[in-house]
């Protein structure tokens, strides 16, 4: 049951303590999804938005709520029609509802610092605890799948097709994080080794080459579409083949992959999981973890470790496959 609206009027932004830690937040994309985490949850209260919700009001019940809800419900993204506020579906996985709460402690945190919330109310938000378990995800990206992709990319005589190859060939035989790829600059590269450094999360910088695949679809997006002045690597097109110098964004790569698949007759995949598929092709190769977390950019090699779970998922059927009567 959603709680009633906490009892305050909109918080002038100096005094927010949502925008304090999204202001926190020191890469732009980490601060917007937790913007729109922050907006769902001010939703649920029901207020407009973050900049509206009354935070330093916020109790441990309104997140016993919160948490109740997403477990059973799922989805926060409430429909602003008043009469259709109940949202249906499964529950969310424990990792999305917990990086809510770890939002949510984050502003409670922000309120009682600067004297807007009493600390016996921090501390008992600050002591929920997590929500247990994990989901298992699905199953991994296969390379007759990404080549299927590559056909609808080719199957385009449009110059987005060319593009669109370069970009997915980049993706899956580096393992960037989409944030990483639109940020690149042609003059970055250097055509002749393959070679680019990267500055990932953490301000960690490192050394990526691409495979002789990934350079000849990159050439061939340079050198007969982009052009060779500097600028974005990867730009928007527009309709009727107009090629922009506006750098593509990371929504926009989020939907040139959609759209592919969609072609392809394939379920949708995100950015993300081509990366995790570039991860668990190198473990099949006989790869070491340390090799790949290099290639990653991970600074803890447990997350590099998630990447296997997936991989143990598909040695599970595969040997279910091998017994036979």
């Amino acid at each position: 049951m959603i709680p009633a609206p906490l009892p305050s009027p909109v918080i002038e932004p100096a005094a927010n303590p949502a925008l304090r830690y999204l202001n926190s937040l020191t890469r732009l994309s980490s601060r917007r999804t937790m913007a729109s985490y922050l907006n769902n949850v001010a939703a649920f209260l029901g207020y407009a938005d973050l900049g509206h919700c009354p935070w330093a009001a916020l109790r441990k019940a309104h997140i016993d709520a919160l948490l109740h809800h997403m477990t059973e419900q799922g989805s926060l993204r409430i429909n602003h029609h008043p009469q259709a506020r109940q949202v249906q579906g499964r529950g969310l996985s424990p990792r999305t509802i917990n990086s809510y709460l770890a939002a949510l402690k984050q502003v409670a945190q922000a309120a009682w610092q600067v004297g807007l919330m009493p600390v016996e109310d921090y501390q008992q938000i600050r002591h929920i605890r997590r929500i247990p378990g994990s989901r298992q995800p699905r199953p991994l990206l296969e390379k007759d799948a990404f080549g299927q992709l590559l056909v609808q990319c080719q199957q385009d005589r449009g110059v987005a097709g060319i593009r669109d190859s370069a970009l997915l060939t980049l993706l899956i035989s580096t393992g960037l994080r989409r944030s990483e790829l639109v940020s690149l600059n042609l003059q970055q590269i250097d055509r002749h080794s393959g070679g680019f450094r990267v500055l990932g999360k953490g301000n960690r910088e490192r050394w990526v080459y691409l495979s002789q695949q990934a350079q000849a679809a990159l050439n061939r997006w340079i050198d007969e579409v982009r052009g060779a002045q500097p600028g974005p690597l990867f730009v928007r097109i527009r309709v009727g083949d107009d090629t922009t110098d506006q750098r593509l964004s990371a929504e926009g790569v989020r939907h040139i992959l959609e759209k592919r698949c969609q072609q392809a007759g394939q379920p949708k995949r995100s950015p993300h999981e081509l990366r995790a598929a570039f991860a668990s092709w190198l473990l099949r190769q006989g790869e070491s973890l340390a090799s790949i977390q290099l290639a990653l950019g991970h600074s803890d090699i447990r997350t590099t470790e998630l990447y296997l779970r997936r991989l143990q998922q598909d040695d599970a059927r595969d040997l279910a496959a091998r017994i036979t009567f």
